[in-house]
């Protein structure tokens, strides 16, 4: 096992005398190698066959990814954010040497009780009541100098967060940590998206039904759609002329150039979140049925807009698991999920989605309607987001304070 990031190391390795094909083995979980726990990160898995004459052979690898954190008081929006990190070392005598750049993700955190975000930095920014979704756009480059060196760290620049407690939504900045503004949209606002062009957001409210756009250049409302009855989840149309509104028992679609519903379709329960993959002209949903009753039901759930049929089905279960959590009774039902399904990474040509389940999380295949992987979560998971050019994503599980990092696939 290897530590990965800007530094990679060998942490240790384990071995099993013998593993025929068709046999197993267990192996205890990897420590450091002073025998302390594993740090937070992500670390490369490399399994290996010895022959008879002890070479060592390749046999497959994959990622290992511990942490994030527990100490977050109810994370529950997410977003993901490429982070730029170069470093310039001089001399008097002999200039410069060459800058290293360096490329990582960070999640951007909402903590729904503490009401505030949590920046890439680590800062916090109060924000409205119970903030359940967050985006971030722009770019902002710091720079700080240490004698003759120069660093530089460059992320987004600000990020509009939906605030379900008090009916607005939130401009902050990271580069000054402060909340610039906060904005008036429709009752119980639950989930958001932004235009390709990151010029637009469009937030989506569950009290009133209801779907707003805001200029965010003006930072202000410019027009609302009505008639979204149990208005949960949004996502952009993969032609951009369109938002699709997941409400309950339909798929609303909004048009851009007159802001009225155009359509609607059918479906038996409440689309509790919702994604567009682009490059397959999809959209990917889940549905949740009679929650929390022991008839009640869940599926993942794809949508071919060409044709609207559902070429893939995934982690189809009972909802029963989400009876417990009701975030102290404040959501409208202990299913909501805002942003908890999210297609991901642009390195796979947007072929993979992920959701969460009542249990934990669901990722899928959505170019052979396959599930990959699915994983069990101590609560349930309320946010999803993906890094667009790595390959992992991060969930959030408000009911335990934390957030988790899960890497997707292995890469050479």
């Amino acid at each position: 096992m290897y530590v990965g990031g800007s530094s990679p190391a060998f942490v240790s390795s384990v071995t099993a005398s013998s593993v025929v094909t068709g046999s197993s083995a267990t192996f205890p979980f990897p420590k450091q190698p002073n025998g302390s726990a594993l740090a937070e990160g992500f670390y490369g898995l490399v399994n290996t066959n010895v022959t008879s004459g002890g070479r060592l052979v390749f046999a497959d690898a994959s990622y290992l990814a511990v942490g994030g954190s527990t100490t977050l008081s109810s994370a529950f929006g997410v977003d993901a954010a490429n982070i730029v990190y170069k470093e310039t070392i001089c001399y008097l005598k002999t200039g410069c040497n060459p800058t290293i750049t360096t490329t990582g993700s960070r999640p951007i955190l909402t903590q729904y009780y503490a009401d505030n975000v949590v920046s890439y930095t680590g800062a916090t920014i109060p924000v409205g009541s119970e903030p359940v979704a967050v985006k971030t756009y722009g770019s902002y480059t710091s720079t700080t100098h240490s004698g003759l060196d120069i660093f530089s760290t460059t992320g987004p620049a600000n990020a509009i967060v939906a605030n379900s407690g008090s009916s607005s939504v939130s401009i902050v900045s990271f580069s000054t940590n402060t909340n610039l503004k906060n904005i008036a949209v429709g009752a119980q606002p639950m989930a958001l998206t932004l235009n390709s062009a990151d010029t637009y957001a469009y937030v989506a409210s569950y009290g009133n039904g209801t779907l707003a756009e805001i200029d965010l250049s003006t930072e202000a409302v410019t027009r609302t759609a009505t008639g979204l009855t149990g208005a949960l989840s949004v996502a952009m149309d993969p032609g951009g002329s369109y938002m699709w509104v997941g409400g309950t028992n339909n798929l609303y679609k909004v048009s851009l150039s007159t802001f009225e519903v155009v359509s609607s379709l059918s479906v038996a329960g409440s689309v509790t979140s919702l994604a567009a993959s682009n490059a397959q002209n999809e959209l990917v949903y889940t549905l949740v049925q009679n929650c929390c009753s022991g008839s009640s039901t869940y599926a993942a759930t794809e949508l071919l807009l060409s044709n609207l049929s559902t070429p893939g089905s995934y982690a189809r279960a009972a909802a029963t698991p989400y009876a417990p959590y009701t975030m102290n009774g404040t959501l409208p039902s202990a299913a909501v999920l805002p942003q908890a399904t999210n297609v991901v990474s642009a390195r796979f040509s947007n072929g993979m989605g992920a959701s969460s389940t009542p249990t934990g999380f669901v990722v899928y295949d959505l170019v052979s309607h396959q599930q990959i992987m699915t994983g069990t979560t101590p609560t349930p998971v309320r946010g999803i987001a993906s890094d667009p050019d790595r390959m992992f994503a991060y969930f959030t599980l408000p009911d335990s304070n934390e957030y988790i990092a899960v890497p997707l696939e292995y890469a050479p």
